[in-house]
């Protein structure tokens, strides 16, 4: 123990004493000094041992203090590690998510385009389509102005002139159609 002196107890046992004409019983005083020796160095061993106690706790105390410091680090490092981790992750996610925003933004202006771009086209073709009804309309009047021009009151053949004309046309072929079995060197 710091602080108080323990005496050994061979260094009691060995002590001597000066005998006085008046004094104690020799026998009873190194009987209850023997007593007080054996107690004594009950106690002693005892103090011993305790002393050797508190060191090894205070050993085990460091030990263990030592390993609540690293702990304590184990512990603030997998902290700032799941911290890390977390904001590795939000940040990836955030990520993720802008770029499926600029996809979707991407694919929406794209789908627009193509829309507009098809109804310039829808528009061309209505222009054309009623163009072209137009001109058709304005043909057809035209035409029916033609034909409303058209006299249709001439004077029709006799039955007698188509059959003259008919007959005609029938003679000839055949005077040809004869000439040639006649001539058919001629072709």
């Amino acid at each position: 123990m710091k602080g108080i002196a323990m005496i050994a107890p061979h260094e009691l046992k060995n002590k001597s004493f000066n005998k006085a004409v008046r004094g104690y019983n020799c026998s009873e005083v190194d009987e209850y000094i023997e007593f007080l020796i054996d107690k004594y160095t009950e106690v002693y061993r005892r103090n011993s041992e305790l002393e050797k106690d508190l060191r090894m706790t205070k050993f085990k105390y460091s030990e263990l203090h030592n390993d609540e410091d690293s702990i304590r680090a184990v512990i603030v490092k997998a902290q700032k590690l799941g911290e890390n981790i977390k904001k590795q992750a939000l940040d990836e996610a955030q990520k993720i998510i802008d770029d499926a925003k600029d996809k979707c933004t991407d694919k929406i202006n794209e789908a627009e385009s193509k829309v507009a771009e098809s109804q310039r086209e829808i528009q061309k073709i209505r222009v054309l389509s009623e163009e072209f009804r137009n001109s058709l309309y304005n043909q057809y009047l035209e035409h029916i102005k033609m034909l409303k021009g058209i006299d249709f009151s001439f004077p029709l053949p006799s039955e007698n002139d188509i059959r003259t004309e008919v007959l005609s046309d029938i003679d000839s072929q055949s005077k040809e159609a004869k000439d040639k079995i006649a001539n058919p060197e001629i072709d």
